[in-house]
């Protein structure tokens, strides 16, 4: 088993840290994206039921 120095072990622990950050703002963009659909569904959904009634 090879041992890392203390440089190899500082940049292996910022890659995981930056892959870690990408995954949440990935998370968060759909997170987004899909609140933004469901108010627009909701949105098309109440206006349809109004144009119904009248």
């Amino acid at each position: 088993m090879k041992i890392l120095n203390q440089n190899q072990l500082q940049e292996a622990s910022e890659t995981i840290c930056k892959i870690h950050s990408q995954g949440l703002i990935a998370f968060d963009q759909t997170y987004q994206i899909r609140q933004n659909i469901n108010k627009f569904w909701s949105m098309f959904s109440r206006e349809n039921k109004q144009k119904q009634s009248e």
